[in-house]
C-alpha cells in the first residue's frame, strides 16, 4: 500500500520538479545533502520558483521503531510520518514547528517500510549559530534563557524531547522560537520527572557551551541552509 499527499497550493511546483509521486520523492537527490545514513537522509533543495524546502526520508524502518505501534495495535509508520504527526500535535498546543507540504509512505505486508516528508524552512537562525554570530553578551544570554524557558514549558506539559539541542531551537524573525528534529518526542499526561528534566537540560546546556566556544553544527535545517542550484 502506498500513500502520498501534496498540499494543493504546491502541486504545480511539485509536478514541475518531478516530485509528484512517492517513488520520485524517495529517489530525489537534487540540492545539498544535510545528512545521510543507513536509515535515512535529509536534503535541502529549491522548488521551481525558488522556494527552499527540506526533504527528509526514511530508507527503511527498524523493527524496534515499529514495536510501540504494534504493542498498541496501531499500524506502524516510518519515523518521518511519525514526526509529521508530532508536528501537528505540537502546533495544536501552540508551539512553532515546520510546515509540511508533502508526505508519503509505503507499506509491505502491513508494516511500514519507507517514507518521507517535505518541509518549509523555519524563517530564522538556530540558537547555536546565533550565539556565535551575536556579539552582544546580553542578547546572547536573553536568547539562551528564552529557549531554556521554552524547554521548561515543554517539560511541564509532559512533552519529552530527547533531542533538545541548541541547534534545534530556531530564533524566528517574528520573535517566536521554532522547534526542529522532533521525531523522538513522546507525550505524557503529567509533567516530566525531575531526573528526566535535568538530563535534558544537561544536553541543552552542553550544546550551548559548545556554541559559546565557537563550535557549531554547520548543517542546521533552517532557512540559512543554501542548497546547490538545480
Amino acid at each position: 500500500m502506498e500513500t502520498y499527499w501534496i498540499d494543493d497550493d504546491w502541486m504545480p511546483q511539485f509536478k514541475e520538479a518531478k516530485l509528484d509521486t512517492l517513488t520520485r520523492l524517495l529517489m530525489y537527490t537534487e540540492g545539498m545533502c544535510l545528512s545521510m545514513h543507513s536509515r535515512g537522509s535529509t536534503f535541502a533543495s529549491k522548488l521551481p520558483g525558488g522556494q527552499l524546502v527540506f526533504i527528509k526520508r526514511d530508507h527503511f524502518t527498524f523493527k524496534k521503531d515499529m514495536l510501540p505501534d504494534l504493542l498498541h495495535f496501531r499500524a506502524p509508520v516510518p519515523k518521518t510520518i511519525r514526526e509529521w504527526r508530532i508536528f501537528q500535535r505540537l502546533k495544536e498546543m501552540g508551539f512553532t514547528v515546520p510546515e509540511v507540504i508533502a508526505a508519503g509512505y509505503r507499506r509491505s505486508f502491513g508494516l511500514a517500510t519507507v517514507g518521507g516528508i517535505v518541509m518549509l524552512p523555519l524563517e530564522g537562525m538556530a540558537l547555536n549559530q546565533y550565539i556565535v554570530a551575536e556579539q552582544d553578551e546580553q542578547r546572547r544570554e536573553y536568547a539562551i534563557n528564552c529557549c531554556s524557558d521554552l524547554l521548561k514549558r515543554l517539560q511541564e506539559k509532559g512533552i519529552d524531547w530527547p533531542d533538545c539541542k541548541a541547534e534545534h531551537f530556531i530564533l524566528m524573525k517574528n520573535n517566536t522560537i521554532g522547534l526542529l528534529d522532533l521525531e523522538r518526542v513522546t507525550f505524557h499526561g503529567k509533567p516530566l520527572a525531575d531526573e528526566r528534566c535535568q538530563k535534558q537540560f544537561k544536553s541543552f546546556d552542553y550544546t550551548v557551551s559548545h556554541a559559546i566556544e565557537g563550535n557549531i553544527s554547520v548543517h542546521t535545517p533552517s532557512e540559512d541552509a543554501q542548497p546547490a542550484q538545480n
